[in-house]
């Protein structure tokens, strides 16, 4: 059955603009990221005298902070306007962010390059709420999680597009005129795109917009909290964002200072991750009903576990390499069972995250689903924050970079076990 949805949906006007869109915005956002962090990482673009091991999560956080920031903000605009119109007007305003973008990697500038990241963020944060509110509006309830996990999927694979796009060309000599072309290609066909989808009317036209952000996320917070039912989901929703924002930030140094290899493997590992995290999304929708789709998260959660303690162990093992790029790595049989643990860990994150999105979008009041939506896409950005600053905390209390897995095995397992609880309970 829900295969049969999940193919349904892709041809669907309702779905098909916004699947497109979402998608190519991920592939331009993750372009730039990962240009920078592999620039900063590797010590081919400076910031002052920042050290390179923290410009990687800066270069994240960067892009994460403005979501924090203004996502209050695009809930209440989302609740009070129609929220089609808004995903159009974010995506066309994605055109002018590319062109500085574009300036920023042609005058090789840290600053104009950081201030897109920041832009890019900001569009994000007002574009999401927008998406997450329409869904249940759009998408019958038996067509919710296979929509999710159409979204999730194809999210992952244009994030591996990008990220790989990102840390191969910008290292080469035409890096920055053919990125920037690329940019400004996605970001107009992603606006073309958007223009089909139909309306999507507003859930209270009389909402008054509180401007004051840090007053408005504050009672955001507190408002998802008050909602036990939500909160739940929310905040494995952003435990998912928390890890997968460590992962991306240790992962350019933990393969240049503990594999001792080039960006060419960093590359490896980004299509490892993404490519079994979309396979986990969308295994989920094809093979979940409304019924079982929880489970789904649980064993995802369990099997998180057992691979990211399996790559700490194996990387605290690991024999001297004689090379430092991506063909030897790959044809050397020793380092299989590293690839099949990335693998292992990235379907089980993209297993877990997909029935719990959606059953934080079915159990949204639809008078402020899009603040809802608003305060989980804000304790996404929070939680990623926090993850992405896992080198900064290794790196403080003297442990080693591939510790920062050993940390998410452990958080994993707490997760696991109040899961595990909640579902004897029947609380979760």
């Amino acid at each position: 059955m829900s295969a049969r949805i999940t193919g349904k949906l892709l041809t669907q006007r309702k779905f098909a603009p916004m699947l497109v869109a979402q998608a190519l915005g991920a592939f331009n956002d993750n372009i730039i990221k990962f240009s920078l962090m592999i620039l900063t990482g590797y010590g081919l673009l400076k910031f002052g005298t920042i050290p390179d091991r923290y410009m990687v999560p800066l270069a994240a956080n960067t892009f994460v902070i403005p979501i924090f920031l203004f996502s209050a903000i695009s809930g209440h605009l989302a609740d009070k306007y129609d929220r089609a119109r808004i995903m159009k007007i974010a995506k066309f305003g994605e055109i002018f962010l590319m062109l500085i973008t574009a300036t920023g990697f042609m005058l090789h500038s840290a600053p104009i390059l950081f201030l897109s990241l920041f832009l890019m963020g900001t569009q994000s944060a007002i574009f999401a709420p927008a998406r997450l509110a329409s869904m249940p509006y759009f998408l019958n309830d038996d067509e919710l999680v296979p929509g999710n996990a159409l979204v999730s999927g194809n999210i992952f694979l244009f994030t591996l597009a990008g990220s790989l796009f990102g840390t191969l060309m910008i290292t080469s000599d035409t890096g920055p005129i053919v990125t920037s072309g690329v940019l400004m290609f996605c970001a107009i066909a992603g606006w073309f795109a958007i223009r089909f989808l139909p309306p999507s009317p507003p859930a209270d036209e009389n909402l008054k917009i509180s401007w004051n952000f840090l007053a408005a996320t504050f009672h955001l917070l507190k408002f998802v909290a008050e909602e036990p039912r939500i909160l739940r989901p929310i905040i494995g929703i952003a435990w998912f964002y928390a890890m997968g924002g460590a992962f991306l930030a240790v992962l350019p140094i933990y393969v240049k200072d503990v594999l001792l290899l080039d960006n060419s493997v960093v590359a490896v590992f980004i299509a490892i991750f993404s490519v079994g995290a979309a396979l986990g999304s969308i295994m989920c929708g094809i093979l979940s009903t409304r019924q079982n789709a929880v489970m789904f998260s649980v064993v995802g959660l369990c099997a998180l576990v057992v691979f990211t303690a399996d790559v700490y162990f194996l990387s605290n093992h690991l024999p001297g390499f004689s090379y430092t790029t991506a063909g030897p790595f790959l044809a050397d049989s020793q380092n299989w069972h590293l690839m099949a643990a990335m693998f292992g860990s990235s379907v089980a994150s993209g297993m877990f995250v997909v029935p719990l999105q959606a059953m934080a979008q079915r159990r949204a009041h639809i008078e402020v689903r899009a603040r809802t939506m608003a305060g989980s896409a804000l304790m996404n950005a929070l939680a990623a924050i926090i993850g992405q600053f896992a080198l900064v905390y290794t790196g403080l209390a003297g442990l080693s970079v591939q510790s920062a897995f050993a940390g998410m095995a452990i958080l994993s397992g707490v997760g696991a076990i109040y899961m595990v609880r909640g579902r004897i309970k029947g609380t979760f």
